[in-house]
């Protein structure tokens, strides 16, 4: 009976690392770089036009979008807004010329906390709503790469995510690996 018993005990310490080896993670592969996500979330093709764009569906059927070129959206800019000037609009007559400038307004109108973080080897922009008003979570990278042609960057946002969603996201940004672009 002795025996028999220590064979369990030790099939079953055998098997402990392999049913720890389970995981309720997913590691994705877009080709120039990696993210873990949940198992439930899926990965999605989409074309670009000039850049490398893809996505994911989360569990919640949020579609999360990925911008990965050389005219990448910079959300810190939905919170500084040019507005027209109205009064200056109302005196001017037909074909005169303006000054463009003067027929703006800045508007600073924050929606959203940002914060300055790396990411594999690069400093990245992590976005989070402030409240209601805010639409955009996720991340920006404003040089991964530069060349003649411009600079690489790198945005991954979702928009109007609950707050499970958000945090599951930007756990998966920081895990975001840049396979060929950070030297380990």
């Amino acid at each position: 009976m002795a025996l028999s018993v220590n064979r369990y005990w030790l099939i079953s310490l055998l098997a402990l690392p392999v049913l720890g080896a389970c995981s309720d993670s997913q590691i994705i592969d877009y080709g120039e770089f990696e993210i873990e996500v949940p198992l439930d979330w899926k990965a999605v093709s989409i074309q670009g036009i000039d850049s490398d764009v893809g996505g994911l569906i989360t569990s919640e059927g949020d579609t999360l979008i990925y911008d990965l070129g050389w005219y990448t959206f910079d959300p810190e800019e939905e919170d500084v807004e040019f507005q027209y000037n109205l009064v200056y609009l109302e005196g001017l007559k037909a074909n005169e010329e303006v000054d463009i400038d003067s027929l703006y307004k800045r508007r600073i109108d924050i929606k959203h906390s940002y914060e300055t973080t790396e990411i594999d080897c690069f400093k990245a922009k992590l976005v989070m709503p402030l409240d209601s008003l805010g639409l955009f979570t996720g991340v920006f990278i404003d040089s991964l790469s530069v060349s003649d042609g411009g600079v690489t960057k790198f945005g991954f946002y979702g928009t109007d995510l609950d707050k499970r969603i958000q945090q599951e996201f930007i756990s998966a940004i920081r895990s975001i690996s840049f396979k060929n672009l950070c030297k380990k």
